[in-house]
């Protein structure tokens, strides 16, 4: 992220480098007038709230108590739509952003040990009562 505060001080540019085009957001400054023991006062500043990015791989364990998840084309490894979905206690508290089908892989191997135990239990289903 890259800050860049106008010559007149009214806005910052703050600009995000992302995979296509860049990000550019103007931030406007924002002046609160107030008094204090009878003296006028005030306070300037860009708002702007800070925020983390954190990989599906780094928040396998961790409950979070939010998430915003774009679940896209980059994701690319089985489970991994699955991990980030987990991460949130609440389904109230999960916001996506994308949602692709192509993001919700299954291993292959999985299936086929599916398949053999579903087929092992029909076969032999006196072995699971």
């Amino acid at each position: 992220m890259v800050t860049d505060v106008n010559s007149l001080e009214e806005y910052a540019r703050i600009t995000f480098p992302v995979r296509a085009p860049i990000i550019n957001i103007d931030i406007y400054k924002q002046t609160h007038y107030f008094k204090i023991n009878g003296n006028n006062c005030n306070h300037m500043q860009f708002p702007s709230q800070n925020c983390f990015t954190l990989t599906v791989h780094k928040t396998q364990g961790l409950t979070l108590p939010r998430v915003c998840l774009a679940l896209d084309g980059n994701i690319f490894s089985p489970g991994q739509a699955y991990v980030a979905l987990s991460r949130c206690s609440s389904w109230d508290n999960i916001e996506t952003s994308h949602l692709d089908r192509s993001a919700f892989m299954v291993d292959q191997d999985v299936i086929l040990e599916y398949q053999r135990l579903t087929d092992i239990s029909n076969t032999n289903p006196h072995l699971f009562s």
